[in-house]
């Protein structure tokens, strides 16, 4: 038993040195403490964009040819017509512009990518390039945290994600998109072409469109939400059909909205634009949205739409105009407008359901409807549950 235990103790005291050797002194030498690698931010997993790691060729001045995730460690400058800045030649990439700009007058792209999926381009600022700022044409491409200015616009594919982008004083469109694609968050200003052009089946929301072309320009079944046009030489909102505008603003605009076919039209302001407030084809319906001080009709319609519970006021046309028939006209509040409350434009507007509306001083009479419409008017009390009030 005795030397069971003095064995032991030899092990652990030879276990001790051998580690002490292999530790150092207990106690280090005197002098300054020196580095013995490389500091945390010197670790960069990432690859910087440079001639060593990207180097380019015949048509652009960095190529990237392996997916991963790169970055910029400067400023990038480069000028030659026809070509791309920055050439991105393989799918499944991440460029992190990290704060620094890339130009270049006479460029074509500032980024390029043709047949390329999965790319993001993020975080910094892309200026005065002879073409578009960044396009990729393929599927599932993302632009975030990004500033353009003087470039024309950013192009992506289908099923793209803009977020946090900022365009200004482009010769082109500001934002295009494929169908299926979500911008949120952008901005567009000065744009000589449209503001947005939207794939079909695409959202765009909490964005703002001002001096531009055409505001919104939807694709069929592309939706617009919290969206402000203004200022814009075109219309705020063009539909194509079957849209869904939704607690929307225009203003100062051609038309606030030209819907096609089936566009659902609710909770937004309409005012001060030069034509129509809003302008919609057939199958559509309008609620509750504000129209006021528009240049010609408040409410523009022509067959088979619902229009309900919206305010409509100050017009210099008709507050609510039915150019065509089997329309329902149904709780509507009137007032001011300068060629009727509620119009049919001809004996052709038949069939129009017209219930339930409250109108007062429209010039020069509230209500100008032809024979041929369900319509009932009264100017008191009435217990006529379909009565239109005139006041």
């Amino acid at each position: 038993m005795k030397r069971t235990f003095i064995r032991a103790i030899a092990a652990l005291s030879l276990t001790a040195t051998a580690a002490a050797a292999q530790l150092g002194p207990i106690n280090p030498p005197g002098g300054p403490v020196s580095d013995t690698g490389p500091h945390l931010g010197e670790i960069e997993p990432r690859i910087a964009i440079n001639a060593q790691n990207t180097p380019g060729d015949a048509n652009s001045f960095f190529r990237i040819t392996s997916s991963g995730s790169y970055y910029l460690t400067g400023d990038l400058f480069g000028s030659a017509a026809g070509f791309s800045v920055i050439e991105v030649a393989v799918s499944d990439v991440v460029i992190d512009l990290n704060g620094y700009r890339i130009s270049g007058s006479s460029s074509a792209f500032g980024i390029f990518g043709s047949n390329t999926e999965g790319v993001t381009v993020k975080n910094g600022r892309i200026r005065s390039i002879g073409g578009p700022a960044i396009s990729l044409n393929d599927f599932s491409n993302t632009v975030q945290d990004v500033r353009v200015l003087f470039a024309d616009g950013i192009i992506l594919g289908p099923s793209a994600t803009v977020e946090n982008v900022n365009v200004g004083q482009s010769d082109l469109s500001g934002i295009t998109v494929g169908q299926s694609s979500s911008v949120r968050d952008t901005r567009v200003s000065s744009i000589t072409g449209d503001g947005f052009n939207i794939g079909a089946s695409s959202v765009v929301e909490r964005c703002t469109a001002s001096s531009s072309a055409i505001g919104f320009d939807l694709s069929v079944g592309a939706q617009a939400v919290h969206c402000t046009a203004f200022n814009n030489s075109g219309n705020g909102f063009n539909g194509a059909g079957d849209n869904i505008i939704e607690a929307c603003i225009a203003r100062n605009c051609n038309e606030g909205v030209l819907a096609g076919a089936g566009c659902v039209i609710r909770n937004g302001v309409f005012s001060l634009n030069d034509v129509d407030g809003i302008d919609v084809d057939a199958g559509c319906h309008v609620e509750g949205n504000v129209v006021r001080g528009n240049g010609n009709d408040g409410i523009c319609a022509r067959a088979s739409n619902t229009i309900v519970n919206n305010t409509v006021d100050n017009n210099t046309g008709s507050g609510i105009l039915l150019l065509d028939q089997a329309n329902r006209v149904d709780s509507n509040n009137l007032s001011a407008n300068q060629v009727n409350g509620i119009r049919t434009f001809s004996a052709t507007a038949i069939d129009n359901t017209i219930i339930r509306n409250s109108a007062r001083a429209n010039i020069p009479a509230n209500y100008s409807i032809v024979a041929g419409n369900f319509f009932v008017q009264v100017s008191g009390a009435t217990t006529n549950n379909y009565a239109n009030i005139s006041q």
